[in-house]
């Protein structure tokens, strides 16, 4: 009889532990394992896109413009990055997807790209006329432009050989004036800096005008 109750008594001691052991183990399953989503609502990232934009390219500084009412700004960049680190100004790093997922045909993004001069496209050659003062934030006077549109101005990057990534100096996304609907980024030749590679954006023009109105909502409060 004693015997019996030993063995019963271990049994029982050693099912109590499996179920302690079971209940312990992680759940391997979230929200966060599933892939990401592209769409013109959000352009895709990657761990790959930010280290090509914040350790192979420097970035001088942002001008931004509205276009209903001309309010046009400029911010300034500093060692820290400031641009690319805080939220407030997360637009800038989402244009610089933009520019990543264009080589890659990704997110809607046209993959044929037309190389043209800055005479022949007006919105570009209207952001030329935003030389930065040295200040950290600007406010450009008298702007009567309806374009929209956001410009930023790089030192020139030429990517080094066996680089999958595209050399640029500056990069501007701006709303088609003839169909609000789509968007074109452009993309300046870091050798010939009057010839700008032009990519459509389809159905991004909407996308654009939120993300500039919430941009200078959150830098300007305007």
């Amino acid at each position: 009889m004693m015997k019996k109750t030993c063995a019963l008594f271990l049994v029982l001691i050693f099912t109590l532990t499996s179920v302690t052991a079971c209940s312990k183990r992680p759940n391997t399953s979230s929200i966060s394992d599933k892939p990401p989503v592209s769409s013109p609502e959000a352009p895709a990232s990657s761990q790959s896109t930010e280290d090509i934009t914040h350790e192979r390219s420097i970035l001088n500084d942002v001008v931004v413009q509205r276009g209903r009412d001309g309010l046009c700004v400029g911010l300034k960049n500093d060692p820290s990055d400031r641009l690319r680190t805080i939220e407030n100004y997360a637009l800038v790093s989402d244009i610089e997807r933009l520019l990543f997922l264009a080589s890659r045909s990704g997110a809607g993004i046209h993959s044929e790209t037309e190389k043209r001069k800055i005479t022949k496209l007006p919105v570009i050659q209207e952001s030329e006329n935003t030389t930065p003062p040295n200040e950290e934030m600007w406010f450009y006077q008298g702007v009567s432009s309806k374009n929209v549109w956001m410009r930023l101005n790089y030192q020139p990057f030429i990517p080094g050989q066996g680089m999958n990534v595209w050399g640029h100096k500056d990069l501007i996304v701006y709303i088609d004036p003839d169909n609000n609907d789509n968007a074109f980024l452009g993309i300046q030749d870091a050798s010939n800096e009057n010839a700008w590679n032009i990519i459509l954006l389809p159905g991004y023009g909407s996308w654009l005008a939120k993300e500039i109105d919430m941009f200078l909502y959150m830098t300007t409060a305007m």
